[in-house]
């Protein structure tokens, strides 16, 4: 029975020859068959290439037919199924019908079994590089059901007997197809030979630090990454949320609050905790300024101030305003910012610890209160007038006249008289111009004999003097009370009124120690 299972075996090996066409020979050409570049590209996929290499540089080696058994360890498996595949376009042979197209996996063996395509025939062979690594035979990909056990190797190994399955190449030589032998001299399995699902590996807990009460904490960061692993920050021994995916790069898990925290990296292969912690320290902040005693914008000075309170007992403080950033720097528990402009402001104080407060409430400053203009008076018939309506006050040259505050005043002595206004907001003006009133007009009748005439005047003004042989002084006041004339008469006086403007005038008449006034109209 055993002998007709080995010439059975025998048969089926010369069979297949027979149908790629290769042609035995004991040759043993200059060439590198390998695995390489072995790759997880997820929790249960591995991926690796085949590469042919032309190690004879005499000659260029033209491929016929290429086949592979590639025995794979059953321990990756983790009771999942296997699948094998081709990566699309991934072999190099120049001639596409070389290209690899069917792959098959046998499970009770552990082999993977790359079959062999037509040769196409002498000079339509792929052209095999001389350079390192060589001509990518093709790409092939290994698929689980389930993630490959943690921590295994593939242990990737050419077979050369069959069973399970025979490593064979075949070259165009001047024979013909001539197969060259594949053994342990010229076949090389991946050296790299990468652990499946490794556990994460620890990389630096870093961030940390302090933060001023309110402004939302600090980083917290880790060093390193690694893609397929999922990365939990914890705080004070609690997990939060959102874990972070890794990248192949630092990663960051944002701003954090007070606490001490570390993180844990997980994947199919495990849980790994970070290296270190870090610690996270809330600074207080300053309570917010209170705004105590405002002072407002007076009459004379166009500024408020305000007063704060609360303030940091403690160490240096800044006070920033706004609006315009204005900065004020001090120590004790008040202070006072004066040269505030009209508007509405909040202050925050700047402690020691370079911590800063939230904005005090609201201090608004007034517009500054309006000084009233300067009044000007008129001597009206027997009464002055104010030009302002209302807040006047009339003073003579004893001072104020108590309870003359009307626009109108009629004054019941001679004297010089002059008004001041004070408005709603009791800034007092400049006191007006002032007028030298007389009511008392020719007592003892000596000047009776004075007459003055057109009434009312044009161009001119005659004054005749029919009383006294000597001179009289005269003077003309306008009805502001400014002296705007000055002669002497005689017999007769004429006054041009070229230069007066229309309306009423005062003449005053001055003889030892006596006096006269009247008044004309310029039209």
């Amino acid at each position: 029975m055993k002998k007709t299972i080995v010439h059975l075996n025998k048969l089926i090996t010369i069979l297949l020859l027979m149908l790629i066409g290769f042609r035995v020979n004991a040759q043993i050409s200059n060439f590198n068959y390998t695995i390489a570049n072995d790759v997880q590209v997820s929790d249960r996929i591995l991926e690796f290439d085949l590469y042919l290499l032309d190690t004879d540089t005499n000659e260029p080696f033209e491929l016929a037919a290429i086949q592979a058994g590639i025995i794979v360890n059953s321990g990756i498996y983790n009771g999942g199924v296997i699948t094998l595949s081709i990566v699309t376009g991934s072999s190099q042979l120049s001639n596409v019908s070389q290209q690899p197209t069917n792959v098959l996996w046998e499970l009770a063996t552990n082999v993977i079994k790359l079959t062999p395509r037509s040769a196409p025939g002498a000079g339509s062979g792929s052209i095999i590089s001389q350079s390192a690594p060589g001509t990518r035979i093709c790409r092939l990909r290994i698929t689980n059901t389930v993630a490959f056990t943690s921590t295994s190797t593939s242990n990737l190994t050419f077979s050369f007997t069959q069973p399970p399955y025979p490593t064979k190449v075949a070259q165009y030589t001047p024979e013909g197809n001539t197969v060259l032998t594949c053994n342990s001299t010229n076949t090389f399995s991946n050296a790299a030979n990468i652990v499946l699902n490794p556990p994460p590996t620890a990389f630096n807990v870093t961030g940390g630090g302090s933060y001023c009460q309110g402004s939302g904490g600090v980083p917290v960061d880790l060093e390193d990454s690694e893609i397929g692993v999922t990365y939990t920050l914890f705080k004070d021994g609690t997990s939060q949320v959102p874990a972070v995916i890794g990248t192949g790069a630092a990663i960051t898990f944002g701003d954090q609050l007070s606490g001490t925290y570390t993180i844990s990296g997980n994947n199919a292969g495990g849980t790994t905790p970070m290296t270190g912690n870090v610690i996270i320290v809330e600074i207080p902040a300053p309570g917010a300024p209170i705004a105590d005693v405002i002072t407002q914008p007076t009459c004379e000075l166009a500024t408020g101030s305000v007063v704060l309170i609360g303030l940091p007992a403690t160490g240096t403080w800044t006070i920033t305003r706004t609006p315009g950033g204005t900065t004020n720097m001090g120590t004790g528990t008040s202070t006072t910012i004066t040269e505030l402009a009209s508007g509405s402001y909040t202050f925050k104080v700047t402690g020691a610890s370079g911590c800063t407060s939230l904005p005090s409430g609201s201090v608004v400053i007034n517009t500054q209160p309006v000084t009233p203009p300067k009044p000007l008076i008129t001597s009206i018939d027997n009464y002055l007038e104010s030009s302002s309506v209302s807040g006047n006050q009339w003073y003579n040259s004893s001072g104020k006249i108590i309870g003359e505050t009307g626009q109108r005043y009629t004054p019941t002595s001679n004297g010089n008289y002059y008004v001041v206004v004070t408005n709603a907001d009791g800034c007092i003006s400049e006191a007006s111009n002032t007028i030298s009133f007389t009511t008392e007009i020719d007592k003892t009748g000596i000047f009776k004999g004075i007459s003055i005439y057109p009434i009312p005047a044009i161009d001119h003004l005659i004054i005749e003097n029919n009383t006294f042989s000597s001179s009289i002084d005269f003077e003309i006041v306008n009805s502001f009370g400014t002296k705007i004339y000055t002669a002497v008469l005689y017999n007769a006086s004429t006054v041009s009124l070229s230069r007066f403007s229309p309306g009423f005038y005062y003449i005053r008449f001055t003889k030892e120690g006596f006096f006269y006034v009247t008044k004309f109209i310029k039209q």
